[in-house]
């Protein structure tokens, strides 16, 4: 049985998390989810799970509640967290690719990875340089069900 990952973006706006995006994941990559937190993979994770934050959204606290028991080793990443997995996890790609004897432009394509880390880098930077939020006041909420 394989493994999914569902994530969700959340901005703090007037000192409360809100849920800004659903992000749509459509790969299994077990190096991916091992980055983010030990599940499956072989890479050390950037930290231990942290379970869904105390002060987390209602809409993304409804959705992980309608997973019930099928969802598991939920955390959070905060944008910092977000861009090392992003930086680590695209040497990994690097590094199958060279392996593979494919060229590295092709990383993203065969990978499929186009969302997770680089949709919160996009909402990340657009909210930045729109001065809306701090770099501190956007993070990521994941969860995994089997």
């Amino acid at each position: 049985m394989g493994c999914d990952i569902h994530g969700f973006i959340e901005v703090k706006h007037k000192g409360k998390w809100e849920c800004y995006d659903k992000i749509p994941l459509r790969t299994r990559n077990y190096d991916l989810f091992s980055l983010i937190a030990g599940i499956r993979g072989n890479e050390k994770p950037i930290s231990e799970p942290k379970g869904i934050p105390e002060d987390v959204s209602e809409i993304v606290k409804a959705e992980f509640k309608s997973w019930e028991e099928d969802a598991h080793t939920p955390t959070w990443l905060s944008s910092k967290e977000s861009n090392e997995v992003y930086k680590k996890f695209d040497k990994i790609v690097k590094r199958d690719l060279k392996n593979q004897g494919k060229e590295e432009k092709d990383a993203w394509l065969v990978y499929g990875i186009d969302s997770f880390v680089y949709q919160l880098d996009t909402y990340g930077s657009y909210f930045l340089k729109e001065n809306l939020v701090k770099y501190e006041d956007v993070r990521i909420v994941i969860w995994f069900d089997n």
